[in-house]
């Protein structure tokens, strides 16, 4: 068979468009401003919209855990704390299941997990490079 060079190329771009989608996760960059999850419109000026900055909140979730082998125990209702360097940028409760989540403006970077209480003790550093981070498992001990 012989095709025309257009058509061959338009079957090799295709077939390339299918190989390189992959999962769509949000980085966190500056340059992604456009997008609707940071502006909404507010109204139109002479038919053009006028939009305005939304905030967008980053989620971290996990889980605090009694460092039993070889499953942990869930710790309820736990403080904890989110530190940058050694300043607490955010604090949160565990719920009855050892879940925790802080739903914040945070900044990339690196940040630290710390429990705050008088009876255990643990930490876990964290990078914060997208809007979503969870699996978190924060492994605590006795004092």
């Amino acid at each position: 068979m012989n095709f025309p060079k257009v058509w061959l190329s338009g079957f090799m771009i295709l077939g390339l468009c299918d190989c390189i989608h992959g999962p769509k996760t949000e980085k966190k960059s500056p340059l992604n401003y456009l997008n609707g999850d940071h502006y909404q419109e507010e109204g139109r000026i002479f038919s053009v919209p006028v939009l305005e900055r939304k905030t967008v909140l980053t989620k971290i979730r996990g889980q605090v855990m009694f460092d039993l082998k070889p499953v942990g125990e869930p710790l309820r209702f736990q403080k904890i704390g989110l530190y940058l360097g050694e300043n607490k940028i955010f604090e949160t409760t565990s719920d009855q299941y050892g879940r925790f989540e802080f739903r914040e403006s945070i900044a990339n970077g690196s940040y630290r997990l710390i429990l705050m209480s008088e009876k255990y003790q643990g930490s876990t550093p964290l990078e914060v490079t997208k809007y979503e981070i969870g699996g978190i498992e924060l492994i605590v001990t006795r004092k």
